[in-house]
């Protein structure tokens, strides 16, 4: 299985909306915690700590369910739904297509698959090393 090839144009493009994304929604948990309002420098940390989890955590978890994804293990669940779920619910679809094997299905998958998404995986991860560390800092203040 060989990952798509993707112009450097288009990777650009795409981590700087995926960093512009981050920074969106670290702006708005921002507010939300309203770290612009605290009085003590321990409190402006704790919350900026927070602030920076949430969309690290989001990420992280993008980039884990893509990299599981990549190598094929959510298969089994669209074959099940593809094959019975959709068959209950659309009866005459059983007329119109013929059923493939769950080997044929995995194959088909395979050519089709894409690569995972490495960037937002450790860009997340960095977001929670970052609030981590800024947990640390605050303890010490």
């Amino acid at each position: 299985m060989e990952e798509r090839e993707v112009s450097k144009k288009t990777q650009i493009i795409g981590i700087i909306v995926q960093i512009a994304v981050f920074i969106a929604i670290l702006i708005s948990v921002s507010f939300h915690f309203e770290i612009f309002n605290k009085e003590t420098s321990k409190e402006t940390v704790v919350a900026i700590a927070n602030a920076v989890t949430i969309p690290s955590v989001v990420y992280l978890t993008i980039g884990v369910l893509s990299f599981t994804s990549s190598k094929g293990s959510f298969d089994s669940l669209g074959y099940m739904f593809s094959k019975f779920a959709l068959h209950n619910l659309i009866p005459t679809r059983q007329k119109m297509e013929k059923t493939e094997s769950f080997y044929d299905y995995t194959v088909r998958k395979a050519e089709k698959r894409k690569g995972w998404l490495k960037f937002m995986f450790f860009v997340g991860l960095a977001g929670q090393v970052i609030a981590l560390i800024l947990s640390f800092i605050s303890d010490k203040l």
